[in-house]
């Protein structure tokens, strides 16, 4: 079983006995050109794991059932194009085009700064966990000798 903080994490939807143990349920729906059976779901929104459920399968569930605990984790549609759209112009500037931050509404240019100081900041913990890791590796070399 998955632990944080000696807390019972939620295993996700293959893993999980609860979620699997609903067989039958007359609440099928379409979602996604598939039959998603609902009945499953509500053993998810009954668990006191829900909160630790993987967040991808969070968010599917939130888009098909409509309930208030998952409504922190339903993806608006006007969102992703905005996200798309922010990444885009981060690409764009890491391939060495200008981006005119004037063209930009005040909101775009402000995720645009968010977006870049991130992955700057993702790229040094990356370089620092490596750096640990190569030194951790000569020591336990070192050590064997």
């Amino acid at each position: 079983m998955f632990e944080t903080s000696g807390k019972p994490r939620c295993p996700g939807e293959q893993d999980c006995e609860e979620y699997q143990g609903v067989v039958e349920s007359s609440c099928l729906m379409e979602f996604d050109n598939k039959l998603v059976d609902i009945g499953a779901y509500q053993a998810c929104l009954q668990c006191e794991k829900l909160s630790t459920k993987p967040l991808v399968q969070l968010q599917r569930m939130a888009d098909i059932v409509p309930d208030e605990k998952l409504h922190r984790y339903r993806v608006d549609a006007d969102v992703e194009p905005l996200v798309d759209r922010i990444e885009q112009l981060a690409e764009r500037q890491k391939a060495g085009w200008l981006v005119d931050f004037g063209a930009l509404e005040w909101f775009e240019a402000q995720l645009l700064v968010f977006w870049l100081n991130a992955e700057k900041q993702m790229e040094r913990i990356t370089i620092q966990a490596q750096q640990m890791m190569t030194q951790a590796l000569l020591q336990a070399l070192a050590k064997s000798r």
